[in-house]
């Protein structure tokens, strides 16, 4: 039998894992997380991992890779502020017409 993934699950999951973040919020503040000081090992064992005990094995190891990705991505992304092309987003609130994206 295949299994698959539904956006309800991904839904359901991604709700879960900011629950969780929320939960922890005041030690994580704590931390002041940097690039240069951020262990996640450190986030899981001492703030995050009780946050998921009552998960299964598999489903613990996404919570974790997730939580892990988000974590550098946002160290990474408030030390390099993203740019962002005004010309481009002032084109789209005038414009009315659905546009197409490449990603």
């Amino acid at each position: 039998m295949n299994t698959y993934i539904s956006a309800l699950d991904l839904i359901n999951f991604s709700n879960a894992i900011g629950n969780a973040i929320v939960h922890s919020e005041h030690s994580i503040n704590q931390l002041q997380l940097r690039s240069d000081n951020y262990d996640f090992h450190v986030i899981w064992e001492d703030i995050l991992g009780i946050q998921f005990w009552d998960l299964d094995a598999q489903q613990q190891i996404a919570a974790k890779t997730t939580c892990a990705a988000l974590f550098k991505a946002l160290c990474s992304a408030n030390e390099k502020p993203p740019l962002f092309d005004d010309d481009f987003f002032d084109a789209c609130i005038a414009d009315t017409r659905q546009m197409d994206l490449d990603f």
